[in-house]
């Protein structure tokens, strides 16, 4: 993940967002976890799309994590 970190330079939200995504959280949780709205949490992952030049959040976890993603993200 370090990797997708430094070639997209995410800040430090993203990156947070990221990590715990990674661990299948879903909206509402991610934004309790953050202490933010899921309206935040929905920005980020747009940024996040962009940045990766991905659609999905599991086309961002698959790319993010490779082989480490789960069957359902590849």
């Amino acid at each position: 993940m370090e990797v997708i970190v430094r070639s997209f330079a995410l800040s430090p939200r993203e990156c947070q967002l990221l990590e715990l995504s990674a661990a299948g959280l879903d909206t509402a949780t991610l934004a309790r976890r953050l202490g933010i709205s899921r309206y935040t949490v929905q920005g980020v992952f747009k940024s996040l799309f962009g940045k990766c030049d991905v659609q999905s959040r599991g086309a961002l976890l698959a790319m993010a994590l490779g082989p480490l993603a789960p069957a359902v993200y590849r």
